[in-house]
């Protein structure tokens, strides 16, 4: 797989360090509140897991699995997001964690739909936001690292579901995307 990668983006020992300082962040804005993570999987899973064990506060998780690839940004509803949802979210502090923030369609739809179950508060937290790439005026509460707008794949982002389980964040080889597996 390595032989597949072009640039290195985020190297391993960066990504943990960021994972840490965004747990302190975390900490700090909701100050000893109990905090329901929702993550949107397959993508953040890896992230979501360290980010986790990087937040000190009390945390209870529930996990989306909605795709902006596969179909496009509608091949979703709100309503099959909210049915995914098996937490209480009235009046809780949500805080909602995706891998990358593309177009912006997917979190906004996403966070509208979870706006509806009630909660006190729903923050997002994003590992890549890719320039230049936004449909939406929709802005992650928290990111990682900013990309360019190129096919990145590591750490949880696959590319036809190839390259999750790499350590580090790198932009694939042009020749290496070939038709996704779902076509």
């Amino acid at each position: 797989m390595l032989e597949d990668i072009e640039t290195v983006l985020v190297s391993e020992n960066s990504l943990q360090r960021r994972v840490v300082e965004i747990g302190k962040q975390i900490d700090q804005i909701y100050q000893g509140d109990e905090i329901v993570v929702i993550s949107i999987v397959n993508g953040a899973v890896i992230f979501t897991a360290d980010l986790m064990r990087a937040i000190k506060l009390p945390v209870m998780l529930d996990c989306l699995h909605v795709s902006s690839y596969k179909a496009g940004p509608q091949s979703f509803t709100e309503q099959d997001i909210a049915e995914q949802i098996h937490l209480n979210l009235r009046g809780r502090s949500v805080l909602l964690i995706d891998d990358i923030l593309d177009t912006g369609l997917t979190l906004q739809k996403v966070h509208r739909a979870l706006r509806s179950l009630g909660p006190r508060d729903i923050r997002t937290c994003v590992l890549l936001r890719k320039q230049g790439r936004q449909a939406t005026p929709f802005l992650a509460d928290i990111v990682g690292f900013d990309v360019p707008d190129e096919a990145v794949v590591g750490y949880g982002i696959d590319y036809s579901e190839k390259y999750r389980n790499m350590p580090f964040i790198g932009i694939l080889r042009p020749e290496c995307m070939n038709t996704p597996i779902w076509v």
